[in-house]
């Protein structure tokens, strides 16, 4: 299988031309690669996960924009880690009656939990944290390098939410714009242990940049900066209100200025656990893949897309 169709051509192409013209082609390349996975996800089989006493869940922060990026996502953890696990969707707002239909039926066993829900629910858990609360309920809108808008404080949501609405003790977070390409044994090794308290977190450790061709190199970077994109923890050795109110209470100007406020508070948190494991960044890598790669978390969305056809046969694509 592959969903690329001249891609690389293309991006060569785009060097040469104005700043809009690249843009536009860009986004016609996103919404055909999207379309294409879209057709290719119905493909797969559908993997049942557990609703109920799962001892770990996977959690995702989910738009309607990235449904079918968070299924391609979700299996492909699943199959390769062969667990018993439950999946946990957060809504964002934006999910219709038609995504949430589509994550039931790839993933029966499900848990969603729309964003009016979960908004009741929290405001209550924080009414005693003020500077939690400002966090989880404020809106501060910026615009990206497309001139979309979005709410900066959306991710408070994967800080709190997952937290607060987790039935079970041990955590995974996931991105949906993540692939795993083989069997995570780290991973495995502390989903399977009751007693493995400790935190294991990815890291950015590569610089990308686009050659000429349209092909990625990669660079070091000066120091290894923790990613939310893949995080495993245990919530009750990790979660602590107080310490994040406090935290909060004191960055305030961090707050209203980094798009990545609740990844570093998970920096903050994880890095006060002495025995807290930092994944191997050339095996579970952020924008950074390989033959190699474990696990890979494309925040260059095309990157995703042009790998998924690593990943078919893993979840029995035709």
């Amino acid at each position: 299988m592959n969903i690329s169709y001249g891609i690389s051509a293309a991006t060569y192409i785009q060097k040469w031309l104005p700043w809009r013209v690249s843009q536009r082609i860009e986004q016609a390349i996103d919404t055909h690669l999207r379309n294409q996975s879209r057709i290719y996800l119905e493909k797969t089989l559908s993997l049942s996960v557990d609703s109920q006493n799962a001892l770990v869940e996977i959690h995702q922060l989910l738009g309607r924009r990235h449904v079918g990026m968070g299924i391609w996502s979700l299996k492909s953890l699943i199959k390769t880690a062969n667990l018993r696990l439950a999946v946990v969707i957060h809504d964002d707002g934006s999910l219709t009656q038609e995504d949430t239909d589509l994550m039931h039926r790839h993933l029966p066993g499900v848990r969603i939990i729309m964003r009016a829900e979960a908004d009741l629910a929290v405001r209550k858990m924080l009414s005693d944290y003020r500077a939690c609360t400002n966090f989880r309920f404020g809106e501060v809108l910026v615009t990206n390098h497309r001139g979309q808008s979005y709410n900066m404080f959306i991710m408070a949501l994967i800080l709190f939410d997952i937290n607060l609405l987790a039935r079970s003790d041990k955590i995974i977070i996931l991105d949906a714009d993540v692939l795993f390409f083989r069997r995570p044994d780290i991973i495995v090794d502390w989903a399977t242990n009751p007693t493995d308290r400790r935190s294991l977190y990815s890291v950015e450790a590569y610089k990308p940049k686009r050659e000429k061709n349209g092909s990625l190199s990669f660079d070091k970077k000066a120091a290894h900066t923790l990613n939310s994109g893949l995080i495993c923890f245990s919530k009750s050795a990790l979660f602590n209100l107080e310490t994040i109110e406090d935290w909060i209470a004191s960055n305030q100007d961090l707050m209203y200025t980094s798009p990545v406020f609740e990844q570093l508070c998970y920096s903050y948190l994880i890095k006060r656990q002495l025995d807290s494991v930092e994944l191997d960044p050339a095996l579970y890598g952020f924008n950074y893949t390989s033959k190699d790669s474990v696990f890979t978390h494309f925040g260059i969305k095309r990157g995703f897309f042009e790998n998924i056809s690593r990943v078919a046969t893993i979840l029995s694509c035709e």
